[in-house]
């Protein structure tokens, strides 16, 4: 039996900035509808890798593959209709938009479609967040920092991808937040997306997702299902070995 393509593919990519290596020799998969987490100490390269996957930083090698078609050299605003979209950590919607605004400027790079199809798509994200309906008039700079998030992930919703980057999307959010932002992760997985999560809250990771990734200095560490992690593998010693 042949197995499924995997919804993303990375073989032996590296990059940097300049003159600097950042990034040496990575590969991996992401099977469809996985989460997989890419952990890691600061400055080891994750939000690189991150980059490079939306087409924001160009692999100085190595090759990127959506669901089996080559997209090393799509640029950026493409990768959405290919079925990848990303939501940095920062800088991740328009604050001085309406939340409508955000909504009808995301969907300028869903793929084409027939306008049933966009109201569908549409209906799909409303649903997964239903709060923006009372909310589409506000200006998204008045939203609360989870909530932007979730207007973030919102938009990248509508082009219905096959695999969804986010960097970081913990970042500066309290426990509690940062409970709800990944409960919102794990109701996106359910609808069939593949989850491609960079994150330095270890313990938010290890509880969605079902590999993960140590990236340390640019290189892979180890990958390894999340459930080894504290029994067979110590962080401690796969960061600073």
């Amino acid at each position: 039996m042949t197995s499924p393509i995997a919804a993303l593919t990375l073989k032996s990519i590296s990059a940097g900035y300049r003159g600097a290596q950042i990034l040496s020799d990575i590969s991996l998969e992401v099977a469809q509808n996985e989460i997989v987490a890419v952990i890691g100490p600061n400055g080891s390269g994750k939000s690189t890798l991150a980059k490079v996957l939306a087409g924001l930083i160009p692999p100085r090698g190595g090759r990127i593959f959506l669901g089996g078609r080559d997209v090393t050299g799509v640029p950026a605003w493409e990768r959405p209709a290919a079925g990848l979209t990303y939501v940095p950590q920062e800088l991740n919607i328009f604050p001085n938009m309406t939340v409508a605004e955000n909504f009808r400027t995301a969907s300028e790079y869903a793929p084409p479609a027939s306008r049933g199809d966009f109201e569908a798509r549409h209906a799909r994200a409303r649903a997964l967040f239903p709060k923006f309906a009372e909310k589409r008039h506000l200006r998204a700079g008045v939203l609360s920092g989870g909530e932007r998030q979730l207007l973030a992930f919102a938009c990248a919703m509508i082009a219905s991808p096959k695999i969804l980057i986010l960097d970081e999307p913990s970042a500066g959010l309290s426990p509690r937040l940062t409970a709800g932002i990944m409960e919102t992760v794990a109701a996106i997985h359910s609808t069939g997306t593949a989850i491609f999560l960079i994150e330095q809250n270890v313990a938010a990771a290890l509880a969605i997702a079902k590999r993960m990734i140590v990236l340390v200095n640019g290189e892979t560490r180890l990958i390894a299902a999340a459930q080894d992690f504290g029994t067979k593998y110590n962080l401690k010693d796969l960061y600073f070995a």
